[in-house]
């Protein structure tokens, strides 16, 4: 069965080479698929990346089961081709991720617990569910733990769990099973921002901005 190596999971290289094994139409576009991959797929609350391969921009990135589909505005012949993924976009949704991390460990430490979360950029939320007493001003010490996370700037670590999950870490803090990407360390991040936060039945709809360092 055909797969695609997701080398993004292992590194943060953002050059390189694949292989072309084969293009075909996808609409007005069409839909290349290399032996082996930087880009990340649309998915897991992360938008896809964006780059170029060979001479063709890529306009979007999806997985189907094991396998990359990278549309692109050209076509591209089979055989060697280089890769190369946009650092600014990379960064951003880098960014983004790993902040939706902390906040969701931050959460956590106050007695709230993170359901489901979206890292898109303009559109950040995580969900989170409301315990039995939640500490009346809630949204000021997850603000502050958010913060205080941050100053400590942990190094990430990515390693395997028994099943073979993915695991992402910052420091002491807890890891995740996550296939996103992420910043290299939290000192790469230079603010985490809670916009808004709307309580619903048992579950709190919380918005937030972040922004990279300089």
């Amino acid at each position: 069965m055909l797969q695609t190596e997701l080398t993004y999971l292992n590194s943060d290289e953002l050059q390189g080479e694949a292989e072309v094994l084969h293009c075909r139409p996808r609409g007005d576009r069409f839909e290349i698929v290399l032996d082996r991959t930087l880009f990340h797929p649309k998915g897991g609350g992360q938008p896809a990346d964006a780059g170029c391969i060979g001479a063709a921009q890529v306009a979007d990135v999806l997985l189907d089961g094991g396998v990359v589909l990278h549309v692109a505005e050209h076509a591209l012949p089979e055989g060697r081709v280089a890769i190369r993924v946009d650092a600014p976009t990379r960064r951003l949704h880098s960014v983004l991720h790993s902040a939706g991390h902390l906040i969701g460990h931050a959460a956590q430490e106050i007695g709230l617990q993170a359901l489901k979360a979206q890292h898109w950029p303009q559109q950040c939320r995580i969900v989170l569910s409301v315990p039995d007493s939640l500490p009346l001003q809630w949204q000021g010490l997850l603000q502050e733990r958010v913060r205080e996370h941050l100053a400590a700037g942990g190094v990430r670590t990515v390693s395997r769990d028994a099943a073979g999950a993915r695991i992402v870490s910052f420091g002491a803090l807890p890891g995740y099973a996550c296939g996103g990407t992420h910043v290299r360390a939290l000192s790469d991040i230079a603010d985490i921002r809670i916009t808004a936060a709307r309580l619903k039945a048992r579950e709190i709809s919380l918005s937030y901005t972040a922004c990279a360092a300089a």
